[in-house]
């Protein structure tokens, strides 16, 4: 690939005279480097790459983008090159987000279940759906470790590539505070942005609670509509600065509200309202968290974002759950009479059961 194509809208301080004409792509791990990649110099939490360009050089590495000057190597100056490596990867990787509708899921707690709930729902819809998240990345039939709940920006617009040639065309994804200081989904575009919650959490990476939720709000201008939940006392904090239109859900107030909670051993019953349409929702186990994570995850994608002709469940494809949910796991959906739910033969876990939202 051409240089300057991969250095497409990444802002350029300085570049060295020496620069080759064609790389074979980029990296970030001295440890990993292959012979003709970019290396592009980001500071971690424990080291700076900018120390470890020697040893990119031993392992092949045509140039260097960095903050300052490098010995070694032909380099690049950028202002920051975190963004810098964000935005190489969308060219590299062609920019997979613009093929795909991209929900991102934000919050301390429920990301993992609402982006699994948000994708088994677009799977039971019958629309492929790609998932990335704590418990890994799933591609079609293929399950893929993560070490992150967000991967670095180079992982994440290479995974991403790989479900949109898989066939896919929506993609769910967790979105972590981390990757969002750290500038991982830096240029991506949302198709949607879900917040659940903010409580104290990963305080010693963003030291208060203000920047911890600056960073969550980062997501919300990166969207074309959000979904929040308006119990929360940090949503508006969190929706400061997003210009896209909003959706919000709770037990207090919002468009999807839930209403005449019957709390009982065996779990949660309640409606859920939609202006005025009602439907009976079953969740177990009893606890108000998961009234509001299935919320999230039915208010989530606005239908005007599904397919024309998917609307109604099929009662197919949807994905297993994670692994730490095994007990639980479905044996298969049953056909769906909502209009935008399935139900379950066998649900998870003990079921929560809306039957037309």
């Amino acid at each position: 690939m051409n240089l300057w194509d991969l250095l497409t809208g990444v802002p350029i301080r300085y570049a060295s005279a020496d620069l080759p004409r064609d790389v074979t792509g980029a990296g970030y791990d001295s440890h990993t480097i292959r012979p003709g990649q970019v290396f592009v110099a980001i500071h971690g939490a424990n080291a700076d790459g900018h120390d470890y360009t020697a040893q990119a050089r031993q392992r092949g590495a045509a140039c260097a983008v960095s903050a300052h000057p490098v010995e070694g190597l032909p380099y690049v100056l950028v202002p920051d090159p975190r963004r810098a490596l964000a935005l190489m990867a969308g060219n590299f990787f062609r920019h997979p987000d613009r093929e795909l509708s991209l929900i991102g899921v934000t919050g301390t707690n429920g990301k993992t279940s609402v982006a699994w709930l948000t994708a088994g729902l677009l799977q039971a819809l019958g629309i492929p759906t790609g998932l990335m998240g704590t418990n890994g990345c799933r591609i079609g039939d293929a399950v893929l470790p993560s070490r992150r709940t967000t991967p670095e920006s180079w992982e994440v617009q290479g995974l991403l590539r790989q479900m949109a040639d898989s066939g896919c065309t929506h993609a769910v994804m967790e979105v972590s505070s981390h990757a969002l200081a750290l500038d991982r989904v830096h240029g991506l575009a949302y198709t949607i942005a879900a917040f659940t919650n903010l409580s104290r959490d990963h305080l010693d990476f963003h030291g208060a609670m203000e920047d911890y939720a600056a960073a969550k709000a980062a997501l919300f201008r990166q969207c074309r509509d959000a979904a929040v939940n308006r119990d929360d006392p940090w949503t508006e904090r969190i929706l400061r600065d997003c210009a896209c239109p909003v959706y919000d859900y709770g037990l207090h107030g919002g468009r999807l509200l839930a209403e005449d909670m019957d709390l009982s051993p065996t779990g949660v019953r309640f409606t859920a309202r939609r202006r005025n349409r009602l439907s009976r929702v079953r969740v177990h186990p009893r606890t108000f968290h998961r009234v509001q994570r299935p919320g999230s995850a039915v208010h989530g994608p606005p239908v005007r974002h599904f397919p024309a002709g998917r609307r109604r469940c099929s009662g197919q494809g949807a994905p297993p759950f994670p692994a730490a949910w095994s007990r639980y796991r479905p044996r298969g959906w049953a056909a769906a009479s909502s209009s935008t739910l399935p139900t379950r033969r066998r649900p998870w876990p003990r079921p929560w059961r809306p039957s037309g939202l």
